[in-house]
């Protein structure tokens, strides 16, 4: 599954940046998100809605000279790579610049978290509250209940940056101090040729990017996990988790209430599966709740 993206800012370059700060606050409502300068000496200005003003009094093309395209990306360094293929080339101001053959500009960048998707859920057709959200950085969806989730449906959590605080903390809270996760030079001597995580940390990590994706249920028990552990998980790997919904029917023990299993991988910044499984959820079902 290509990781997604979205256009975060459209820039243009304009000989007057103080009249398109006022036509496009006056007349559009269109607040400031950002200023590169002072509010009486803006270099730049970016708009809540994707507009970047560029100030530039002497430039000779029409007013309203279009820049670039600015992109975020779910994973800015698979992009990159994959740009390659279509012949695009780097531009002068850094490798996350990106010129292409008919003149286009891009500047790609690496999105936090779960912007992404949360920028992708909303829909302003049917959203009455859309400025809030975008302000706020809300996401669109709820909490799903067993009857609203639909076999098919998946998501790519937020990032995480796995560290050695992170491993040495397990390690106290845990008491494992095995010493291919705790000692360097035991390490060294290993076919890992350094530190690496605990499995069971990745565990964690990836039940923990899950709860935090936009795709999240409505609070139930967990059944338990059948994991793997497919490759070691590195000090400062930045990792995140893709899973989806394999499976669902209803729990035969407990009326209301309804299974969903989640196929779930572990990824690192090199696209490569660290660990891997399936999650088992009970879920309480809306119609139960509705009927309490």
């Amino acid at each position: 599954m290509t990781p997604k993206s979205y256009v975060e800012h459209v820039a243009i370059y304009v000989k007057d940046i103080h009249w398109h700060i006022r036509f496009f606050k006056e007349v559009l409502g269109m607040e400031c998100r950002e200023i590169d300068g002072t509010p009486e000496n803006p270099k730049q200005y970016w708009t809540i809605g994707g507009i970047q003003f560029m100030s530039k009094p002497d430039f000779d093309a029409p007013e309203g000279r279009f820049g670039h395209l600015g992109i975020f990306c779910e994973d800015m360094e698979f992009a990159l790579e994959k740009a390659k293929a279509f012949g695009v080339r780097e531009d002068y101001r850094g490798r996350n610049w990106i010129h292409l053959p008919d003149g286009l500009f891009l500047e790609l960048m690496q999105a936090k978290g779960n912007a992404v998707a949360k920028v992708q859920a909303i829909d302003p057709r049917k959203d009455d509250d859309l400025v809030a959200k975008i302000q706020k950085g809300m996401p669109n969806d709820q909490d799903k209940y067993w009857d609203d989730i639909q076999i098919g449906d998946e998501c790519v959590s937020p990032e995480m940056q796995v560290t050695s605080e992170m491993i040495m903390t397990y390690a106290d809270l845990t008491g494992d101090f095995t010493p291919v996760h705790t000692d360097e030079a035991y390490a060294k001597t290993t076919p890992f040729g350094t530190r690496v995580a605990h499995g069971l940390l990745g565990l964690s990590v990836a039940d923990g990017l899950k709860t935090n994706s936009i795709l999240r249920f409505v609070p139930g028990m967990s059944l338990g996990w059948e994991w793997k552990f497919v490759a070691p998980l590195q000090i400062n790997d930045t990792v995140r988790v893709r899973f989806k919904v394999g499976a669902k029917r209803l729990s035969k023990s407990r009326e209301g209430w309804g299974i969903v299993i989640l196929p779930t991988e572990l990824i690192n910044q090199h696209h490569q599966i660290v660990q891997s499984g399936e999650h088992r959820l009970l879920i309480p079902l809306r119609s139960n709740i509705a009927n309490a």
